[in-house]
């Protein structure tokens, strides 16, 4: 419904309020470790645009939408801070990670190159305004959204790793946040999600908690103990009660 009515325009959009609760659970996914080193490892012996794409989405956590909408003078190296365009004209302002400096550095020299080339087919051809671009001949201009999925086709297919989609890269950054017991709030506000519901819901925190609740219920099985009450060997099962403690995460 609110897709359908911003599609149609509908400039009141904004102060409608949805509530239609947790209609059915959805799967999240995520990379490990291992998958991330993999990956890194990959693009970083690509072309400059494919190690672009994945900073942008695995270490600062945009949509694709917004890797897209991203202008150069979005970027603020003197402040180190992403000015990211949100969905809903909700801007943003994720810092730099540490390696954003240098990836930054070897795409403005790949754009230059691209540029230097376009203009020997058309001296007048305009640098686009984006900071992700493509370059054909004398053509040049915002990178689409099939050209990032077919580059992260790629990507996929010289890793060996199945990334299903941008939002695993975003979900594994929030993730790895959340491990490493930064506040929901402080993801929520880098994901730019609307509540800390929605974040909780995105990286899979729900899922953790069934799991957890599965794990604590089969502890207490394997907690049964059955003491002889000394009578022919006679044996009384008894459940030994466990207790459940809350975490310094969960606190938070």
């Amino acid at each position: 419904m609110k897709n359908f009515l911003e599609y149609s325009g509908n400039t009141e959009l904004r102060k409608i309020k949805f509530n239609i609760g947790n209609v059915k659970d959805r799967e999240v996914y995520w990379l490990d470790v291992d998958q991330c080193q993999k990956v890194r490892e990959t693009v970083e012996n690509m072309r400059e645009d494919y190690l672009m794409i994945y900073h942008l989405g695995r270490d600062l956590g945009l949509r694709r939408c917004e890797m897209r909408w991203i202008e150069k003078k979005d970027v603020r190296e003197r402040t180190q801070n992403f000015i990211i365009p949100g969905k809903y004209d909700k801007q943003r302002i994720v810092p730099f990670h540490p390696v954003s400096l240098e990836y930054l550095q070897s795409w403005r020299r790949k754009r230059e190159n691209m540029m230097e080339s376009a203009r020997e087919y058309n001296e007048e051809v305009e640098e686009p305004s984006t900071l992700l671009m493509w370059q054909r001949f004398s053509r040049v201009g915002k990178m689409a959204k099939t050209t990032m999925d077919k580059r992260l086709g790629d990507i996929e297919e010289r890793s060996g790793v199945e990334i299903n989609g941008f939002h695993t890269l975003r979900r594994t950054f929030a993730r790895d946040l959340y491990n490493s017991g930064i506040r929901l709030k402080t993801i929520r506000d880098l994901l730019g999600h609307e509540s800390i519901e929605v974040t909780e819901g995105y990286i899979g925190i729900q899922e953790d908690k069934k799991r957890e609740a599965l794990s604590i219920a089969h502890q207490d099985q394997v907690n049964v103990e059955t003491p002889s009450d000394g009578i022919g060997g006679n044996q009384t099962p008894r459940i030994r009660q466990n207790s459940y403690r809350i975490t310094s995460r969960q606190r938070r």
